[in-house]
């Protein structure tokens, strides 16, 4: 063989060796967007099926919280009355 011809050998090697790392690294990174969607999808599933639970939380505390304010608005009514009563005396 001539030294052309070992030369050009050569570069078809280096570039079956390309393709074949290109069709790997493509291959792999199919997988990992494969797992991606998966673990995408596994995770909105769960979020569906927790937003029930999620809102009747936040219902509580939504209704927890006007409670509370009211108890202080009513609480502070009646301070206001008690300390009216006395200024009047």
């Amino acid at each position: 063989m001539g030294k052309q011809e070992e030369q050009s050998q050569k570069e078809i090697k280096i570039a079956e060796k390309r393709v074949t790392l290109e069709a790997a690294r493509v291959a792999k990174e199919k997988m990992i967007q494969k797992d991606q969607m998966e673990k995408e999808a596994k995770r909105l599933k769960k979020s569906q099926a927790e937003e029930p639970e999620r809102l009747a939380r936040e219902q509580t505390r939504r209704k927890t919280d006007l409670d509370r304010e009211q108890a202080i608005s009513a609480d502070l009514e009646a301070r206001k009355l008690k300390y009216e009563k006395q200024r009047r005396k």
